[in-house]
């Protein structure tokens, strides 16, 4: 077995029980930013002396990798913020072009709040509706979604394609099949996906995928955004600014072409080409290896947590379905006092609604522990998570 502490300092320190916020970074990612801010910190795709050209290589080679590991065209392939923002700009600029008053736009109801808010902003500026899907047990309704296909003939189906909460994995074809049967323009947020599971968008045939570098190892203040070429051909610009145009005059402009049409201003150069690192070293490991690493400490998380009788867990226990998530409450015990007596014995893990406030109101709790994994966890980091929970039983009688 692989032993990637070595890339992973801090692990030598703190058991991190976190990824699902962020992964951390091996030394390699930021070797490479640190490599652009000392050899060649220019600008990409506006200088013609050897710096700038070096960057503008790096950058865009970055783009190249990304489309390769997610079966896109490079052009396809447009650089934001984060996931958060690459569906804003879908929800912003479908709403300036597509979405009419009335229209429907149908998310399902384990959305995180990035998948929710701009929708609802949507409607109060616009006046779509936005209607969900629900659940049965941990995973979708199937039934409803088809029936609510079928009674609000949507013009957007919008879905995570993995759960930060309960960590079930949707079935992304079958839930883009019943979407096309309205012609619905389909959006899946790939954040907790994409770092765990090959996705591969030009074989689902989705119009849109979005996740985040900072949840695959990569710098945080970079998001991708794939979308069809004819889709985002189609598609207003985001933002106006510096190298999305072609041609400004006084009174009109001409965007730029694809991809830099949505690539408004000087992008966050050091992180996209922190990323490029990362997806080699994600290449390097291989998505077979993640998920069976993954999967086998999820079993083992769960058998442990099912020998206790004072822990509630909410995430799915199909482990062959799901990504690493934990999502879990202590009987009589705030998560947030779980969190912290953790961290006193230096195991990291989320404590809070996650983002996702409307999950937790149909679960009938208002927040969760949460423990996610990543391929460089072990059965120590899982120990250490357990041996710290029966301290907290302890210290609060629970």
């Amino acid at each position: 077995m692989v032993d990637y502490k070595k890339d992973f300092p801090i692990l030598e320190r703190f058991h991190y029980l976190d990824s699902a916020a962020t992964s951390l970074k091996p030394i390699q990612v930021i070797e490479a930013e640190m490599e652009y801010y000392k050899e060649y910190p220019a600008n990409v795709h506006r200088g013609v002396y050897k710096l700038s050209e070096r960057a503008t290589e790096m950058f865009e080679r970055t783009r190249d990798s990304t489309a390769r590991m997610f079966g896109a065209k490079s052009r396809e392939v447009i650089f934001t913020r984060n996931t958060t923002e690459s569906l804003n700009l879908l929800a912003a600029t479908l709403g300036n072009s597509v979405l009419r008053k009335g229209d429907t736009v149908l998310l399902t109801a384990m959305e995180h709040h990035s998948n929710i808010v701009p929708w609802l902003m949507l409607k109060e500026r616009v006046g779509i509706r936005v209607e969900f899907v629900e659940l049965e047990g941990q995973s979708l309704d199937y039934e409803d979604f088809k029936a609510k296909v079928g009674k609000y003939n949507p013009k957007v189906v919008s879905f995570m394609h993995a759960s930060n909460v309960l960590g079930t994995i949707n079935d992304a074809a079958k839930i883009i099949k019943l979407a096309k049967r309205s012609g619905a323009i389909t959006i899946m947020d790939c954040a907790q996906s994409a770092p765990h599971i090959k996705v591969d968008f030009s074989r689902l045939g989705v119009d849109y995928i979005a996740f985040s570098a900072h949840k695959l190892l990569g710098p945080t203040g970079v998001g991708v955004l794939i979308g069809k070429e004819s889709q985002l051909e189609e598609l207003p610009p985001f933002m106006g600014g510096g190298s999305m145009i072609r041609e400004v005059s006084r009174q009109g402009f001409k965007p730029a072409e694809l991809p830099q049409k949505f690539e408004a201003g000087t992008p966050n150069i050091a992180g996209v080409i922190g990323f490029g690192a990362a997806l080699d070293y994600i290449k390097k490991v291989g998505f077979g290896k993640i998920e069976s690493v993954e999967k086998g400490l999820l079993a083992y998380i769960l058998k442990r947590a099912r020998e206790l009788g004072y822990i509630k867990v909410y995430s799915s226990q199909d482990v062959g379905n799901a990504v690493g998530i934990f999502a879990f409450n202590v009987d009589g015990v705030h998560p947030h006092d779980v969190s912290a007596l953790l961290d006193e014995a230096n195991v990291c893990i989320r404590a809070g609604h996650h983002c996702a406030q409307p999950l937790h109101s149909q679960l009938g709790i208002n927040y969760t522990a949460r423990a996610s994994l990543y391929f460089y966890n072990t059965k120590e980091d899982v120990d250490a998570l357990f041996c710290g929970l029966e301290n907290v039983k302890k210290v609060f009688n629970a």
